[in-house]
């Protein structure tokens, strides 16, 4: 429905009367990259349609890109503290990024059998991710730990890091990581990244990242991250819910089991942001669920849990 509202000069109003039901805790994303977390007895002052400032007893946001009420406790940016904490403990870590895999689409291919392995993991974390839900964005948040207003990454044209990527930490204190991407390197650091190009020239270039992945797991790296963009293109192609789309996320489902079988450390699986319907395929880089929100699901001991 929608309702015409006149907007008053410094027109003060309480966060919880905007809501349709209570709410306890909301996520403001900030017009410099952050997201930061406040109860919901917030206010906010309206000074014309597109100038808000929220005010809070712990924060103060001019100027907010968007708000989500009872977010997820999970966050993209727990993914980089992950890695540490695992690797720190001596654990072998090994990261599946599926780019696209939104929490929407992960939840119908778990119901519909089309992610049998990655579902066998355990429940999947609902994790809120950075603001614009784009891979580079993203992907910086996911390895620094950091939200854009600190990575320096806040849109596609941005390439300089402003902090290390957790594959830099590691390297530093002689630990072997590598990340498996496609023809492009993303990240402008200092990680061991190994390039792809779709030798077979079927159009899709994750048979290629997920057979050098394999020669890479044979020099027993203590972090690798592997990188799969099909799903995204098929997704960005034919819809998020398309039949093109599903069948190709499982086949990465089934190169996720190989990958495990051949890993004696821990998994993490996770998404950078999903999709929404968009015309006759998909999009992203919306403030919207189906793009702000995505699984994060943890593995141990891949090897001897197969």
């Amino acid at each position: 429905m929608n309702r015409g509202i006149v907007y008053q000069s410094r027109k003060m109003v309480s966060f919880s009367s905007l809501l349709d039901a209570p709410a306890r805790r909301i996520a403001v994303y900030s017009e410099e990259g952050d997201v930061l977390y406040t109860d919901a007895d917030a206010r906010l002052q309206i000074n014309s349609p597109r100038s808000l400032v929220l005010y809070s007893k712990t924060i103060e946001v001019k100027k907010p890109l968007g708000f989500v009420a009872d977010p997820p406790s999970a966050a993209i940016t727990d993914i980089a503290g992950a890695i540490l904490d695992r690797a720190e403990r001596g654990r072998r870590v090994m990261v599946v990024y599926i780019d696209g895999m939104g929490y929407e689409i992960y939840e119908i291919a778990k119901e519909k059998g089309i992610v049998p392995f990655i579902s066998s993991m355990g429940e999947p974390q609902k994790a809120l991710t950075v603001f614009p839900p784009i891979t580079d964005v993203a992907f910086s948040s996911m390895v620094t730990g950091k939200t854009p207003a600190h990575t320096g990454i806040k849109s596609r044209g941005d390439s300089n890091l402003k902090c290390d990527t957790v594959f830099e930490t590691f390297s530093r204190s002689g630990k072997r990581c590598t990340v498996v991407e496609g023809h492009i390197k993303i990240l402008k650091d200092d990680s061991n990244t190994v390039l792809n190009i779709d030798e077979n020239k079927d159009g899709i270039i994750d048979d290629e990242i997920f057979d050098s992945s394999l020669k890479q797991l044979k020099n027993r790296p203590d972090v690798i991250l592997i990188h799969f963009h099909s799903y995204d293109e098929l997704a960005h192609k034919y819809g998020p819910h398309s039949p093109e789309a599903m069948k190709q996320l499982g086949k990465i489902d089934g190169w996720t089991k190989q990958l495990a079988g051949n890993w004696d450390g821990d998994m993490i699986v996770a998404a950078d942001h999903g999709l929404h319907e968009e015309g006759q395929g998909g999009n992203h880089g919306s403030f919207c669920p189906e793009d702000l929100f995505i699984p994060i699901i943890y593995g141990s001991n891949m090897r001897a849990a197969k």
